[in-house]
């Protein structure tokens, strides 16, 4: 099973999860927000973009990990958690990961410079169709986007 994550935190030097989403590949989604997130903890980045973008309903992080624990309920034997930064997605939803989950990390990686630049063209066309940059649900679509489309090209050329 493919599952597209993205986060969102408070900073790059002391991270603390914001929210957090997990689209399949097949379109299934969760998305949740933390409680506890201060704008006086936030650099001044998540302040004025990501901060405006949450909706408002946060809940704990033991809430957190039982939803994600509901979402892999349905999961393969194993798991590709893709992301674009796995440096913090991966790390930060971590601890919200079930423990029975078998899991790998899928990052971007391109056949070719016209792979990577389909990708890229994808990924911004999705922010220039509405979806909204640096919110992480709709960032975890983007993301599911543009590489469903690289994976799409690869086996229209087999």
């Amino acid at each position: 099973m493919l599952v597209f994550i993205d986060t969102e935190f408070t900073c790059l030097t002391e991270p603390y999860l914001v929210s957090a989403a997990l689209v399949t590949a097949d379109n299934r989604e969760l998305y949740f927000e933390l409680v506890g997130v201060s704008p006086s903890i936030c650099s001044s980045f998540v302040v004025e973009n990501v901060l405006p973008l949450l909706h408002g309903q946060a809940i704990t992080p033991a809430e957190a990990a039982r939803h994600v624990e509901r979402f892999f309920n349905e999961a393969a034997a194993t798991v590709t958690l893709f992301c674009d930064a796995p440096r913090y997605d991966i790390e930060l939803l971590k601890p919200f990961l079930p423990a029975s989950l078998r899991w790998e990390i899928g990052v971007p990686s391109f056949e070719d410079e016209e792979e990577e630049a389909i990708y890229r063209m994808t990924y911004e066309a999705a922010f220039q169709a509405g979806l909204r940059r640096h919110h992480a649900l709709d960032d975890a679509k983007a993301i599911r986007r543009a590489w469903c489309t690289v994976i799409s090209r690869q086996h229209s050329f087999k």
